[in-house]
């Protein structure tokens, strides 16, 4: 967003909308959707709020949409927070998102790392082994939806790269839960990816680039 002032992002799975209100901040030209109108809603109020403090408008704006119903000009970076495991079927979901990048653009994806065995069995205690349900949006639309069916980072590149997509970065963090006790470990973290440890830990950036 730095080097592309002006640059167009979509995130998917906008929520609250903190990431995209920050590249707002930050210059970039910035489309919002997510299925869940109450966060939409929190979303453009946390915006108005944001352009009071700053005293001018942001180039932003959030939408009720599926991603499979979103029409829209390719865009220069998709950004995707702990979103892609919620969408279904995923197949068609990488195709859309593909689909949406612009020749050169990237996608940004961070995730939960699937590797991690103390991750799965918290999912599998919560959720039990069923890792696909339905979502009723507020207009009685039925959407299929990802029950926390997390992927591991490796088993994204893969369906990137046949997709066009080449993985330009990935990187393992998160070793110990995110409480300020654990402030300043992050050199731990970076030594534990070091030594291919990944199952250590719990999350997970790839950036892909679109050929």
């Amino acid at each position: 967003v730095g080097a592309q002032p002006g640059c167009r992002m979509l995130e998917i799975g906008s929520g609250c909308g903190s990431e995209s209100l920050w590249a707002a901040m930050h210059g970039a030209r910035v489309h919002g959707v997510d299925i869940r109108a109450d966060r939409v809603a929190v979303a453009r109020a946390r915006q108005v709020v944001v352009e009071r403090a700053l005293g001018h408008p942001l180039d932003c704006r959030f939408e009720v949409c599926s991603l499979f119903d979103l029409a829209a000009e390719p865009f220069d970076v998709i950004w995707m927070e702990q979103a892609l495991h919620h969408i279904e079927p995923r197949e068609a979901a990488l195709d859309r998102i593909v689909a949406l990048l612009a020749p050169g653009g990237y996608l940004v994806v961070s995730e939960a790392n699937a590797a991690n065995p103390l991750l799965q069995l918290q999912l599998v205690l919560r959720r039990g082994w069923r890792t696909t349900a339905t979502f009723v949006d507020d207009a009685g639309r039925v959407h299929p939806y990802g029950n926390e069916r997390v992927l591991r980072a490796a088993t994204l590149t893969r369906a990137l790269a046949r997709r066009g997509v080449r993985c330009e970065g990935a990187r393992h963090f998160r070793v110990f839960p995110n409480l300020p006790l654990f402030d300043g470990t992050e050199g731990v973290e970076r030594l534990v990816e070091r030594l291919r440890l990944t199952p250590l830990l719990t999350h997970y950036n790839v950036v892909g680039r679109k050929g």
